[in-house]
């Protein structure tokens, strides 16, 4: 059937008139979600200024904000960051407060069920709370600071008038208004983050409950340095009546947001070791990778007052960097901080305990966790020592039967942390001796902090406090009951390691063990293996060091390990087939410098040959621990060169031993390799499987836009290079994701620090639609860095903050 010519024309005007209106509706939507964007540019009167703030932009979207003064900084920083990162900051927020499911709640069921054990861990510990506490006991400047920020906070969010980012939209959510202990919870979840021995506390109960032989559980977390001595296999009769279940439970109930481990570099010469004459400091944190990034730089300046560097959504302080007279950076100590214990319950008041001096009574808050089927009420208990997190999911109450809970105690939990006053008197200080004794107020998390001052002088100092225990030294939930691993209180701050202007001119610090100044005090059993400090050190030998070289240093690959473990492979290798491929694999490591750069095939034949031989020297004996658990490579070393017993694989029936272990793991790395990179080994390329990732926390996980949401580039680096590249491997060990690394790098020259250097991955704002957004995440993967001296060296873009009653 033919249609009619006028119906032919109606048909097609009215596809175009579809078309058109599609496209329409399209733009419509995108001029709309661009109205998200801030105005970055002209003049804004907002309430709660006192004379008028002038924030310059740089082509990077760095800012530089100028005032008369540091309130008014500080409200122009809030501003800010709430141009920029406003979902960041919701985020943090919402995560502190446990209200990711209340978050997700419009989004789906799934998404808000899923993550609701997150939101009653946190409830648990109640961070609202102590963020309150602390800012009702935080220094009047303190205060100050904490209420201009929120005023800036605020005053975007009253003034915009917009479409919130996209993530609001999608969530279907408002800001709230910013109220200043909200700026203090960020530093309490870094509290529990990078203090994380109590996440090794319960993966060692879980070991041992399950039936993991104590002499490998010793092993697996014995100290990595090798002059230390090597501790004796633990008691396992306090961990008795511990329920197997319970501690699986609660292990899988641990936020991802808890999780994030710690590691970092930080190094500083004396100016008899420098070119300029004057002190030179470096420093790079590595934590877990996001999109956005963790790091917002910013330059800060009012008369006579100055803050450079690395500042954190949400909160006021700089957390790195400079302040015109003094530099710092910070390090993970990585010492044991942190316990859990074991609460006995009362046989005649399952509401009560039992301590030293009889049953004592749990100390109850309720707490109301919004669903997207309700809302449920969490009764919070807690110990003398601290919150019972054993009660994270319902079914854990089944532990009952067994009478006991476990609760956490940390530095980082205290009502009484004075942390953000250290911070603040930190940013303000001089003088490397102005610097220490505001590190004295420094409570949690334990960090090691370098200094260098324009006066010549450097330091090294480990704040935090450290507990004093009773008895053991915290490898192991302790006994609440008995009270034997009981707090008795903290170490003197005149115990902790300090170094001042050491006689060889140079202090270096990449989460190897620091020493008390008091030889009796214990900081714990196990520290980062020094690979990496003694490679800085040996970068450091030749001649008078400049800042290039710092920076040049900061991106060094070689790995230590790669060289100790390759080798020892290759020993028990022992003859290869002429011609085949394990021989061609045998003489790259063989022949190889340890450098994990990108374009080699020899990274990526050990890793993959690593994690083979981790699974097959481990599964047997962990059973279903494994799954959850990676070792290190300095324990596979070990196992390797001075415990071959550990090299037989259970499972066979066959007596195994380390050299048939080496050969047959490295046959199977191969041939996964050659599945997935092709069959000639020269062609593979560390690259190709290493490729730093951020991602965004909830979006990059939904189908069709998650690809939009998450950022990759090749780097290089691996677990123990200074140039951090800390990867997770798939199952068939081929993919090898850098997820844990350098999100900022910082290097400093006294002699004038407008010359100071920086560096992160990715853009400085979190709204998809900026031109800030993605950064340049391939050049910093190459090193690449950018100055923040007095002025912004591109083009600019001005926005004056003026006074609501200004004249």
């Amino acid at each position: 059937m033919t249609l009619p010519a006028r119906w032919k024309r109606r048909l097609l005007f009215g596809a175009v008139f579809a078309f058109l209106a599609a496209n329409l509706t399209v733009a419509l939507t995108l001029w709309w979600l661009r109205s998200s964007l801030p105005t970055i540019e002209g003049t804004a009167t907002l309430a709660g200024l006192s004379e008028p703030v002038k924030i310059t932009r740089d082509l990077t979207g760095v800012p530089w904000i100028r005032a008369a003064n540091p309130e008014d900084a500080y409200f122009g920083l809030g501003y800010a960051h709430a141009q920029d990162r406003l979902w960041q900051m919701e985020f943090m927020r919402r995560i502190g407060d446990g209200r990711l499911a209340e978050t997700l709640s419009k989004l789906s069921t799934e998404a808000s069920n899923r993550v609701l054990p997150n939101d009653r861990f946190l409830r648990l510990l109640g961070l609202r709370h102590l963020a309150e506490e602390s800012y009702r006991r935080a220094a009047p400047e303190v205060r100050s600071a904490l209420e201009a920020y929120a005023r800036g906070v605020n005053a975007f969010l009253e003034s915009h008038t917009g479409a919130w980012p996209l993530e609001f939209i999608i969530l279907r959510l408002d800001p709230a208004p910013w109220r200043p202990a909200d700026s203090l919870l960020w530093s309490r979840l870094m509290a529990l983050q990078l203090g994380f021995d109590w996440r090794s506390e319960l993966a060692r109960a879980r070991m041992l409950r399950a039936g993991v032989d104590p002499a490998l559980v010793t092993l697996l977390w014995r100290p990595e340095d090798p002059d230390h001595e090597i501790p004796t296999a633990p008691n396992l009769g306090q961990l008795g009546n511990l329920d197997s279940d319970m501690l699986e439970w609660l292990a899988a109930a641990i936020p991802d947001a808890l999780v994030a481990t710690g590691a970092s570099n930080a190094w500083t010469l004396s100016s008899t070791r420098t070119a300029s004459g004057k002190p030179l400091l470096a420093n790079d944190p590595h934590l877990r990778f996001s999109n956005p990034n963790l790091w917002y730089l910013a330059r800060l300046e009012a008369p006579g007052w100055l803050r450079v560097g690395a500042t954190v959504p949400g909160v006021p302080l700089t957390i790195l960097g400079h302040n015109g007279s003094l530099a710092w950076g910070m390090t993970a100590t990585q010492g044991d901080t942190q316990d859990l214990f074991i609460e006995t319950l009362s046989p005649d008041d399952p509401e009560q305990y039992l301590t030293p001096d009889g049953p004592k009574r749990f100390a109850l808050r309720r707490e109301k966790i919004i669903t997207a089927s309700g809302s449920e009420t969490l009764v919070a208990r807690s110990s003398r020592h601290g919150p019972v997190i054993s009660d994270v999911l319902p079914r854990a109450r089944a532990a009952r039967e067994t009478g006991t809970v476990l609760s956490l105690a940390s530095p980082g939990l205290a009502p009484d942390d004075r942390t953000a006053d250290a911070l603040y008197a930190l940013n303000a200080a001089p003088t490397v001796a102005k610097a220490i004794t505001a590190l004295d107020r420094f409570d949690a998390p334990q960090q090691n902090v370098m200094l260098a001052d324009q006066a010549g002088h450097i330091a090294m100092v480990t704040a935090g406090k450290v507990p004093i225990r009773r008895g053991g030294d915290g490898f192991l939930p302790g006994d609440g009951a008995s009270g034997r691993g009981d707090w008795t209180g903290f170490a003197p701050r005149s115990a902790l390691p300090m170094i001042t202007d050491p006689p060889g001119g140079a202090l270096v610090q990449a989460n190897n063990r620091v020493h008390p100044r008091d030889p009796a005090l214990t900081l714990g059993r196990r520290f980062d293996a020094p690979y990496r400090a003694k490679r800085i050190v040996e970068r450091l030998k030749a001649g008078r060091v400049t800042l290039d070289r710092m920076t040049d240093i900061q991106m060094d690959a070689v790995s230590g390990i790669a060289g100790d473990l390759g080798s020892q492979l290759v020993h028990l290798l022992g003859i290869t087939p002429e011609g085949s491929p394990e021989r061609r694999a045998r003489d790259l490591i063989k022949n190889w410098d340890g450098e994990m750069h990108r374009d080699r095939p020899e990274p990526l034949i050990l890793a993959s040959w690593v994690k083979k031989l981790g699974n097959r020297l481990l599964a047997d004996d962990l059973g279903r621990e494994f799954a959850t658990f990676q070792p290190r490579a300095t324990a596979l070393l070990y196992i390797l060169k001075s415990e071959p017993r550990w090299c037989d694989d259970g499972l066979t029936g066959l007596v195994e031993d380390c050299a048939s272990i080496a050969r047959s793991t490295l046959s199977e790395a191969l041939t996964s390799l050659a599945e997935r990179y092709g069959a000639n080994i020269e062609d593979w390329r560390w690259g190709d499987a290493h490729q730093a990732r951020f991602a965004h926390p909830i979006f990059s996980k939904l189908p069709l836009i998650g690809r939009l949401f998450i950022t990759t580039t090749e780097s290089d680096g691996g677990n123990d290079t200074v140039n951090r590249g800390a990867y997770s491997s798939d199952i068939e060990g081929s993919i090898f994701d850098h997820v844990h690394g350098s999100g900022f790098r910082g290097a400093y020259d006294l002699a004038n620090l407008e010359r100071s250097i920086f560096a992160v991955p990715l853009g400085q704002s979190g709204n998809i639609f900026a031109a800030y957004y993605g950064g340049d995440p391939s050049g910093w993967s190459n090193g690449g860095h950018r100055r923040i001296g007095t002025k912004p060296q591109s083009r600019e873009n001005i926005l004056t903050l003026t006074p609501l009653n200004a004249n």
